[in-house]
């Protein structure tokens, strides 16, 4: 209970420390569009002074609620400092964007940036939120095209981007994205107050998607190795069947370890189906019964054992979400984890009573999924009907495989 206690004033104060920092910020914002506007006036410094902080208080806001909701994309939850960051470069970068040949930078590849260290939702939010401050600051500087088209680029690719995983081929999507915004800007230059003629035009949209191939493409290079695939060589070690914990859980619990190996193989099998992080799916299969070293199969244990071997955060996660009954969120991954294992057990059981016996593994399932559904352990699951199906297909279709529990 004190923990818990140490925990929460711990995050208040961070959300405190992250909501100075945002109005702070906001409020240099305010003070810099100011100084660049033609005239000044008390209500203009009061307005755009009250504004800044809304701005700010907003920003801080929509994060946290995402990551309470863990909406966040796994290697985002209580990361804010370099979300911010990203936030307050794009605040800052609009000022200089009216200086600069508008269709020739990419602002809106913020909103992507945003995006992929938050989620979706929060990213757009927040990006909106910018050009808010940018349309209100700068008003006087803008016509009364710019500010949606750069909010309608920045939704095409919060949108192309918001199924961001291990699995994600971003080439498909930055190819799209950059036609998307030729054609957005194309249509603004035609009809927007620009004086350019056709050539200067052409030039400049064609150096804005060119300036926004190479930025995505070193960008996302960056943020794979530093995010999506920044465990993998933890993932290589762990998910060997000869690790040090899977060989003392063989030596304690021989059942309990074929139990992991079979469901960590048919966990892996659906991952890969559905397009879910194998590795990491993997690894909970493998590990959800790891407390047994403790002495019990708890999850406490599990944790415990976990945390003493620095296993990534999200592994950690997956074991909480898979151990936790009526858990707030159940990811992808966790649920396919908890089918794998109940079919795992349940084909077992049915064997220990009767080997001959002939066994219906599609009914099998449907009574896995009806139950966790009827007692409201996946009310806030991530997997669809599409995917649930799909499961079923490979779990059904391991027949063979199933000669070994007999």
């Amino acid at each position: 209970m004190a923990k818990e206690e140490g925990n929460t004033k711990n995050h208040n104060r961070i959300f405190i420390l992250n909501l100075c920092i945002s109005v702070i910020s906001a409020l240099c914002y305010a003070v810099v569009s100011l100084l660049l506007s033609d005239q000044i006036t008390v209500s203009l410094v009061l307005i755009r002074i009250l504004f800044s902080c809304i701005l700010g208080g907003l920003t801080v806001l929509v994060f946290e609620l995402s990551d309470g909701a863990n909406r966040l994309f796994s290697w985002n939850r209580s990361h804010f400092i370099r979300f911010v960051l990203i936030a307050q470069a794009a605040l800052f970068f609009s000022l200089a964007y009216l200086k600069l040949p508008v269709l020739a930078v990419p602002f809106s590849l913020f909103a992507i940036m945003l995006v992929l260290y938050s989620d979706a939702f929060t990213g757009f939010m927040t990006y909106a939120l910018i050009l808010s401050a940018f349309a209100f600051c700068c008003h006087d500087r803008t016509d009364g095209f710019l500010i949606p088209v750069l909010l309608l680029c920045g939704c095409a690719g919060a949108i192309l981007f918001s199924n961001t995983r291990r699995s994600f081929r971003y080439l498909g999507s930055l190819l799209l994205y950059l036609v998307i915004r030729f054609l957005i800007f194309g249509i603004y230059a035609l009809f927007g107050k620009l004086s350019f003629s056709a050539g200067e035009i052409l030039l400049q949209l064609g150096i804005g998607c060119f300036s926004a191939l190479i930025i995505l493409i070193v960008w996302f290079s960056i943020f794979a190795k530093s995010n999506l695939y920044l465990h993998d060589d933890v993932y290589a070690q762990i998910n060997d069947t000869e690790h040090e914990l899977l060989t003392k859980l063989k030596s304690i619990d021989e059942a309990a370890y074929f139990h992991a190996i079979h469901t960590a193989y048919l966990a892996e099998k659906c991952a890969f189906r559905i397009d879910c992080d194998m590795p990491l799916t993997k690894a909970g299969g493998y590990y959800h019964r790891i407390g047994l070293l403790q002495g019990k199969d708890t999850l406490q244990n599990a944790l415990l054992v976990c945390s003493a071997q620095h296993f990534p955060g999200e592994l950690i996660e997956l074991l909480k979400e898979y151990g936790t009954k009526s858990a707030k969120h159940i990811s992808r991954e966790a649920a396919i984890v908890q089918i794998c294992d109940a079919m795992v057990s349940s084909v077992s059981f049915l064997y220990s009573k009767n080997r001959e016996t002939p066994l219906d593994y599609g009914k099998i399932i449907d009574v896995i999924i009806r139950k966790k559904t009827e007692n409201g352990d996946w009310n806030k699951c991530d997997l669809n009907f599409r995917e649930l199906n799909e499961i079923k297909k490979v779990l059904t279709g391991e027949k063979q495989y199933y000669e070994f529990l007999r």
